[in-house]
């Protein structure tokens, strides 16, 4: 009958004081800065390990004060997905510095004895011979690079500047009451109360982000103030969204705060805008931004669909089938180039796959712009932007959006846009 009466009456579960409805008042984000709590997502955690050093100083600077205030949070459902996560940076970055390495072979030493006379062969012969001795320089110390992340182990930059930073008092872990969640959970999945049900596909269910609000609303309680959450997760049941951009948070997340807080007001902040209001160089709240964009389409948990497994296992063979003449390898670029098709005479397509589970018009521009930039320099005579979705219907969705930014007419820049299917498939909605 609960159940039945949870369906009947969810609005008055979800909403349960109608008169705060219009009574009630959310405080700009501006007016909460020197007073507020701060509590940061994982993503906001993870992020600087794409960062420079100047940027990873600025960021301490900000912390050092927050928890100097006591105003510094992290969850520790956060700080798990923090050690989950971390070593996936780590393996990221030895695989891109470990493929520079492999991609540096030497010029081939050819001989020509008919054109020994001429100067400008022995001119071409000598140039080989101080690129390869350069070459073979790089390679060395790729290799030492190499085994320097190789050593870092638990002790990276970021790492090393957290340990320093988060001491007792910055991480709150609430116990929950297992049973207790786990309806919760349920019932919020059943009446789409934020946050957490979008996440019903992954293997933790979503739990995850529920444990994050409940340590959220544990500090609202205890302290009765406001609090800026720090995130990259604009899916939409954390965050009203219209035009593939986050607004504001949704007004139940804001309205069970409120309950909590005695009137207290509830914000979501991306971490670009929460160093740009804390006073950080352009600069950085730049740099901050790009790497923000370019990964907002990928949720750090990881989605069921969206993972290094399916591109270079399922796409790469779609690959090898469709470019059966060509060879097809597996690269990491500076340009976030996957794979490379490569043709007899040498000249190479290069292929960026990236995934979507949801859409974002940024994200899509500055991919488009760096890909853009990448031809111009002549390494590939055309680059594909493949762009996996979850659903098919999501693949017209893609295509609209090119459509909308204009950019399907850039000279050598080819889209093709499919979705993964529940059997590990890749099924083309587009090619161009």
């Amino acid at each position: 009958m609960d159940n039945e009466d949870d369906t009947l009456f969810g609005m008055q579960n979800v909403f349960p004081n109608a008169e705060a409805i219009f009574s009630h008042s959310l405080e700009p984000v501006e007016n909460l800065l020197h007073d507020c709590l701060v509590v940061l997502d994982t993503n906001v955690l993870l992020l600087p390990y794409n960062t420079g050093k100047t940027t990873l100083d600025q960021i301490a600077k900000i912390y050092k004060i927050l928890i100097e205030q006591k105003r510094l949070i992290i969850p520790g459902q956060v700080a798990r997905e923090f050690a989950k996560n971390r070593g996936n940076k780590i393996a990221e970055l030895f695989q891109q510095i470990s493929r520079k390495s492999s991609g540096a072979g030497g010029l081939k030493n050819e001989t020509y004895p008919l054109l020994e006379s001429l100067k400008e062969y022995k001119e071409i012969v000598k140039l080989e011979e101080e690129i390869n001795k350069s070459l073979a320089k790089y390679r060395k110390s790729l290799g030492e690079l190499l085994e320097k992340i190789n050593l870092w182990q638990w002790n990276d930059p970021v790492i090393q500047l957290y340990r320093d930073l988060f001491s007792s008092g910055v991480v709150l872990d609430v116990e929950p009451d297992k049973k207790a969640i786990q309806f919760d959970l349920n019932r919020r999945f059943q009446q789409k109360i934020p946050p957490g049900y979008k996440d019903a596909g992954k293997p933790d269910s979503g739990i995850g982000d529920l444990l994050i609000w409940y340590t959220i609303l544990s500090v609202a309680e205890q302290h009765k103030k406001s609090v800026i959450f720090v995130s990259g997760d604009e899916k939409s049941d954390w965050q009203i969204r219209s035009e593939g951009q986050p607004l504001y948070p949704r007004y139940e997340l804001i309205d069970e705060f409120r309950q909590k807080s005695d009137g207290a007001s509830f914000q979501i902040l991306s971490f670009s805008k929460f160093l740009d209001l804390f006073g950080v160089s352009e600069s950085v709240v730049a740099e901050i931004r790009e790497k923000e964009t370019l990964i907002s389409e990928i949720d750090v948990a990881s989605s069921n669909y969206a993972d290094i497994g399916f591109a270079s296992g399922t796409f790469y063979e779609w690959l090898k089938k469709n470019y059966p003449l060509q060879k097809v390898t597996h690269v990491g670029g500076e340009y976030g180039i996957d794979f490379e098709i490569i043709y007899d005479d040498g000249s190479k397509i290069g292929v960026d796959v990236t995934f979507m589970a949801r859409l974002s018009t940024n994200a899509m521009k500055v991919r488009v712009s760096k890909l853009i930039r990448l031809f111009k320099t002549q390494q590939y005579k055309a680059v594909i932007l493949a762009v996996v979705t979850q659903y098919a219907h999501q693949t017209a969705e893609v295509v609209s959006l090119l459509d909308r930014l204009g950019v399907k007419s850039e000279s050598g820049i080819a889209f093709l846009v499919g979705n993964a299917t529940a059997d590990n498939k890749f099924r083309v909605g587009y090619f161009e």
